[in-house]
């Protein structure tokens, strides 16, 4: 079996832990390593959460790198409210005597792509900010790069503005860069991920699978306690994981070409991805870039795929 190989970038936040999950386990996937950027919370938290993890599902020898403390311009917001004060409220974790590598995350992507015979996937499931500064840093690693898929978006409304999606909005500058550059890029946002909140019969299927890995998935979608006007309990979307498992099975996600732009004068709209291809606000002069894009998710085959790896620890 030919094995994918990837480098994922992440700010642990739930759904990042379980991207970590599935990254690591899954026999398709060949974890390069794991870069780290500000996002979800703290740039100290989220290193701290993807140390924890690695220790957790004994990755011994997969590297967490330390990359861009913030956005390249605006001031960092983080998502406390969807992931706690430390990015992974609810989860059970033992402290960690791991360290982050000394190289920094970006030379790290820049080094692990030009030393690489084959092309790599960059998996960026947080802001943009790591794989901008790679870009920029060294042109010549667009040639290396077998396509990004990034979870971040939305041909449609966003979440953290009625326009933008958290990970675009957190640095709407870095994202216009890499979805500039060129670069082959499938988009998975919130068109798709969103559909990935699981229900209590999905919920109680993972409980009983009874192993490390269903248990860590469990507390995962265990936070933060929401409730619907029903009274019924609001599970944590897996928004991130969504990538993974489109590397791993193209079949669970239908893409389509769209034309896309990221918006970053515009104040009201400011991190909006504008398609072509959707509702959203004609472009006008503004020509985007054309890049894939999540259209449907086929959720058994999602849920499936997850339930195989849970298997697995």
């Amino acid at each position: 079996m030919t094995k994918e190989k990837i480098i994922l970038d992440c700010d642990p936040g739930h759904d990042d832990a379980i991207a970590i999950m599935v990254a690591g386990l899954h026999e398709k996937l060949d974890l390069l390593g794991i870069t780290v950027v500000a996002g979800n919370q703290t740039y100290e938290n989220v290193t701290n959460n993807a140390l924890r993890i690695c220790d957790y599902f004994k990755f011994d020898t997969t590297r967490v790198y330390g990359g861009v403390k913030g956005p390249l311009l605006r001031n960092q917001i983080i998502a406390s409210d969807f992931h706690g004060e430390t990015g992974l409220d609810g989860i059970k974790l033992p402290g960690t005597e791991r360290k982050i590598e000394e190289k920094h995350a970006v030379n790290f992507i820049v080094d692990t792509l030009l030393n690489s015979e084959e092309k790599v996937t960059l998996v960026p499931v947080g802001p943009l900010t790591n794989i901008a500064m790679a870009l920029r840093l060294e042109p010549e690693i667009k040639g290396k790069i077998k396509r990004i898929v990034l979870m971040g978006g939305s041909c449609g409304a966003g979440n953290h503005t009625p326009y933008a999606e958290f990970n675009i909005y957190a640095d709407p500058e870095a994202a216009h860069i890499v979805f500039s550059s060129g670069v082959p890029i499938v988009m998975m946002g919130l068109d798709v991920t969103n559909k990935t909140m699981p229900d209590a019969e999905i919920v109680n299927k993972i409980q009983a699978t009874n192993t490390k890995a269903s248990d860590f998935l469990y507390q995962g979608l265990h936070f933060p306690k929401r409730y619907d006007e029903n009274g019924n309990f609001i599970y944590h979307t897996l928004h991130d994981v969504v990538t993974l498992a489109y590397i791993i099975d193209e079949s669970i996600v239908e893409v389509e070409e769209v034309e896309c732009r990221v918006e970053i004068k515009d104040s009201e709209k400011y991190g909006q991805t504008v398609c072509s291809s959707c509702n959203c606000e004609n472009t006008g002069n503004q020509k985007g870039n054309v890049i894939m894009a999540g259209k449907k998710i086929n959720l058994e085959k999602f849920w499936n795929l997850l339930y195989e790896i849970i298997k697995l620890y």
